[in-house]
């Protein structure tokens, strides 16, 4: 391992260590911040233009290193070069945002500084048709997020374990086996790299930020080796169009009821909402990536529990980014949402109905307000207020309730029950969940009161349901000491 010097792979990885006494091939490891007792540093960012940002500040992007850089093949090059003939054709500026989006990917660190000024000039001064002296997208900013790489060796870690843990040919030849592996073009470690491999460049994680106003789009980023540029717009733009853009959208399917309206954002929203969200990133991955947080109960490093963890974590961002592109399809949204809720159960340790409950999800949101700046609040609070007025209007779709404001269930076995309206609405939706599976319970406990809900229930959900795993992210990031309390509680 690392040569044959583990103690270099331990310092390589920003940790401090020392030899368990007594043992050849134990060690005692502590992250560097917890030793020192010093803030992370695992997720930064710097603002290099914009209307809360002093001055322009692009000459960060020189002092980037690729550590693997890669030329563009011929192939790639036209088709970068048939975008922009398209969007110079078109006029349209989602074909103009597509091609920026791809020369900002492909252009070799060295040139990046010089197009993103340029592209951030381009963006800026983009013209309305009908008042060419007008500059809707003045307010346009770009960021720089830089992921360090000491993150990407900590997470490794778990995933290496557990393939040393379940792999016997590793075990049983050792380095020769790494040798032949080596010699061909199959990667060595594999173990579950695809589950989570938006820790590299992100795209798993920065989506919900950017599709936090959807169906309204306020920026765009582009994934790196060290992270991520942002560039946001100044204000949302419709990320739609309407009628069928691709002949897919010719099938019906059953969409939202009612027009999303835009919400107003002041010129430096973005500015501060991206820096929250990052700072946010930065203490979840702090949390994720502390072995001292995945310790069974005679401190030693459990791999199987990080690695679960981490494939939780990614699995709920991405879930998030899929429901939020997902605004034409009601159904598609529903099933992701229920997805979604299961996995908040997982790492929240909180049921369904308690997540779905009126009370709850207010509770949560006014927690919030406190917690994320106003002006950052323009963009990551709206469709958190949207779930929770999803869930009061669920309750008038009880409509054989509204005269008494209860669900009655009446059970042979447990005699007649009363739910209140939040509780059953927390309950209904929880039925809808079990539903994806077929609907009818089979559990005798739950037939009447399945049985009552569907009787009692006009069936309409609200499309901006959705959002409630939306509401609960957001508390997931806001709150990093509690999940970090929650995932050390396990052996406790």
């Amino acid at each position: 391992m690392y040569g044959g010097n583990p103690a270099g792979l331990l310092e390589f990885s920003g940790l401090q260590y020392r030899r368990v006494s007594g043992e050849t091939d134990v060690w005692a490891v502590q992250t560097e911040e917890s030793y020192y007792r010093r803030p992370s540093r695992l997720v930064t960012l710097e603002h290099l233009i914009g209307p809360a940002v002093y001055g322009e500040h692009f000459d960060a992007l020189n002092k980037l290193i690729d550590p693997a850089p890669t030329t563009l093949s011929n192939e790639a090059i036209l088709k970068i070069n048939q975008l922009g003939k398209q969007a110079e054709e078109s006029g349209n500026i989602t074909d103009m945002i597509a091609h920026m989006q791809v020369i900002l990917m492909a252009v070799p660190v060295t040139e990046l500084a010089a197009t993103a000024r340029e592209m951030y000039s381009v963006i800026s001064g983009l013209p309305v048709k009908d008042a060419p002296m007008e500059r809707p997208l003045g307010d346009a900013s770009m960021h720089l997020v830089r992921r360090d790489s000491l993150l990407t060796h900590r997470i490794k870690f778990a995933a290496i374990w557990m393939q040393l843990e379940n792999d016997e040919r590793l075990r049983e030849q050792g380095p020769q086996f790494l040798r032949r592996q080596l010699s061909g073009e199959e990667r060595v470690f594999q173990s579950s790299s695809e589950l989570h491999s938006g820790i590299y460049i992100f795209d798993a994680y920065m989506g919900p930020l950017l599709g936090s106003l959807s169906p309204y789009v306020w920026g765009f980023y582009t994934g790196h080796t060290f992270g991520n540029i942002v560039a946001t717009y100044g204000l949302p733009l419709s990320g739609v169009r309407s009628g069928a853009a691709e002949l897919l959208q010719t099938i019906s399917i059953q969409g939202g009821t009612s027009a999303v309206p835009r919400s107003p954002v002041k010129p430096r929203s973005a500015t501060i909402a991206v820096e929250w969200w990052v700072t946010a990133m930065n203490d979840l991955f702090a949390v994720l990536s502390d072995f001292a947080n995945f310790i069974d109960k005679d401190g030693f490093y459990d791999s199987a529990r990080h690695l679960h963890t981490m494939l939780t974590v990614e699995q709920l961002f991405r879930r998030m980014v899929s429901m939020q592109v997902e605004h034409r399809d009601l159904h598609a949204r529903r099933v992701l949402l229920f997805s979604a809720l299961d996995t908040l159960q997982r790492l929240a340790r909180r049921p369904i109905e308690t997540h779905c409950s009126l009370r709850v999800a207010r509770k949560t949101l006014n927690k919030l307000r406190e917690k994320i700046p106003r002006d950052a609040a323009d963009i990551l609070i709206p469709r958190a207020v949207e779930a929770v007025e999803a869930l009061e209007q669920m309750q008038s779709g009880f409509f054989l309730s509204k005269s008494s404001g209860v669900v009655k269930v009446a059970d042979e076995k447990r005699g007649e029950r009363i739910l209140n309206l939040d509780t059953a609405v927390a309950h209904y939706i929880k039925v809808l969940r079990d539903a994806t599976h077929g609907h009818g319970s089979n559990r005798d406990g739950s037939i009447a009161k399945t049985n009552a809900l569907l009787a009692h229930h006009n069936g309409e959900v609200p499309h901006a349901l959705g959002w409630i795993a939306y509401l609960y992210l957001l508390d997931f990031l806001a709150n990093p000491e509690t999940f970090k309390s929650i995932i050390r509680s396990q052996y406790s």
